[in-house]
């Protein structure tokens, strides 16, 4: 078999230079190309030869220098276009009560353009005759308030009535009794002055008696004796007096306390009566407030728009939809210029990003080209900055952020500047939609192109800082104290 060696001939003797022997072992002979035409043809020539390898040498060259070269780190994500604020996004306007859909907006379809209160649509219950019904029971529930409230005041006015009569009959009984204390105080002092007389008497008769003969006469002994006698009569006619004033004391003290316990008894009697009538009152307002409640369900049958936007989709048509309450009858995408991007991350990155960060942005719909180490050469990317970061995931480990528009002249500390021809405001909400897919990348440090080949490869975290956090030597953790 032929092999490319140099044929024999008788040059061959000659003596011939190394490089000159390797030349001629990769060179096809004249008997090879003989026996080879094919191989003849398509051999290479000295020149495409000497350029491969000033190209190969030229690649490694390259890739020894791109070691080198600056690598923008950052953190990719994807989400879509929403405002910035709750109220500002998609709302879903639900229906107040059960019925019918009887009209909407004229020309209304998806797409229209709506204000702030306009009237979208109109609900009629099912009952036709819900609204004079729904009238009549708010008549009868205030008339019947009304007649509750009047017997309330009634019932107040007897109380205070009674209290007036109880406190003049107390006030008379009081009166009385004081007249038979006064009374009976005069006939105790009576007892008292007869019963002096009595015993003076009987003084003069035990002094004298022994002595009727020799001093004093029996007439007038038997004068001291009838004095006696009498004074004796009229000291158990003043007891008689006195007990009969005693009783009578006793009696209007018994009447006093009578008649104070039948005032107290009518006033509480009195008083069961208000609580009866407040307690139907507040009944009466109950029943009163469900209707009005009623009523103002059927006054909100008149379905508005919530905000200034656009109609989303309509579910509810013009005298053929029957929806109860809850259903949802038509959405409104609000319109506003202050827009956000909701961004997803995997939680392995959300530990590195902050509020501040800068952020790439490339808006589905608008042509881009992004180099991912090098942002600074990307064109047709909107710049962004982290807002809001959420603190917990969604349940799979994944993290949502908020990115929005630059503040200009307001920059966060652990920020790069990325300066990009293309740093411009972001596109007009009437081309920037809400709902638009977007692609973003958290800018983080910028480092050699080895060094994230390397990172690459073994599976390491993304580099956010070049040196450990230092805790200050002021805020120490507090020791506790030593036990003695």
């Amino acid at each position: 078999m032929a092999t490319l060696t140099e044929s024999p001939t008788a040059e061959s003797n000659h003596a011939v230079s190394p490089t000159s022997r390797r030349m001629i072992r990769l060179r096809p002979t004249k008997e090879l190309g003989e026996r080879f035409p094919a191989m003849h043809l398509v051999r290479s020539s000295w020149y495409a030869r000497g350029l491969a390898r000033a190209l190969l040498l030229l690649m490694v060259m390259l890739l020894a220098a791109s070691i080198f070269l600056p690598w923008q780190q950052s953190i990719r994500g994807d989400g879509q276009v929403t405002a910035r604020l709750p109220q500002l996004r998609r709302q879903a306007v639900e229906s107040p009560a059960k019925g019918i859909v009887s009209s909407t907006r004229p020309d209304l379809r998806e797409g229209s353009l709506v204000e702030e209160g306009e009237i979208i649509m109109e609900i009629k219950p099912f009952a036709e005759d819900a609204e004079r019904l729904t009238q009549e029971n708010v008549k009868a529930a205030q008339d019947k308030i009304g007649s509750y409230r009047l017997i309330l005041e009634n019932s107040r006015e007897q109380v205070e009535s009674v209290r007036m009569q109880g406190q003049q009959a107390i006030a008379g009984a009081e009166a009385e009794v004081r007249s038979a204390t006064n009374a009976w105080e005069k006939a105790t002092r009576d007892v008292e002055d007869q019963l002096a007389r009595f015993n003076q008497a009987k003084l003069e008769r035990e002094r004298f008696q022994g002595l009727k003969v020799d001093v004093i006469s029996e007439v007038e002994f038997i004068k001291l004796e009838n004095k006696e006698l009498s004074e004796l009569a009229k000291l158990e006619g003043s007891m008689a007096s006195a007990k009969k004033s005693y009783n009578d004391l006793d009696a209007k003290e018994r009447d006093l306390e009578g008649k104070r316990n039948e005032v107290n008894q009518k006033i509480l009697q009195a008083q069961n009566y208000i609580d009866k009538a407040l307690t139907d009152v507040n009944n009466s307002q109950k029943e009163l407030n469900d209707v009005l409640t009623k009523q103002g369900e059927l006054n909100r049958l008149k379905v508005p728009s919530p905000s200034r936007g656009r109609i989303q989709s309509i579910r509810g048509q013009a005298g053929t939809n029957s929806v109860k309450e809850g259903d949802i009858l038509f959405e409104v995408v609000p319109e506003t210029e202050d827009l956000a991007v909701e961004m997803t991350v995997r939680g392995v990155d959300a530990p590195l990003i902050h509020v501040g960060d800068p952020v790439r942005l490339q808006f589905e719909g608008w042509p881009a080209i992004q180099f991912v180490g090098w942002p600074s050469v990307a064109v047709g990317t909107f710049p962004g900055e982290v807002i809001a970061i959420n603190p917990t995931d969604s349940g799979r480990g994944i993290f949502k952020i908020v990115v929005g528009p630059p503040q200009n002249g307001k920059n966060s500390q652990n920020s790069t500047n990325v300066t990009n021809v293309t740093d411009i405001q972001w596109p007009d909400s009437r081309y920037l939609r809400q709902g638009v897919r977007a692609n973003g990348w958290v800018i983080l440090k910028t480092v050699p192109l080895g060094y994230e080949i390397w990172r690459q490869l073994n599976g390491f975290p993304v580099t956010i800082s070049d040196s450990e956090p230092v805790k200050d030597k002021e805020s120490k953790e507090p020791k506790a104290p030593k036990m003695k």
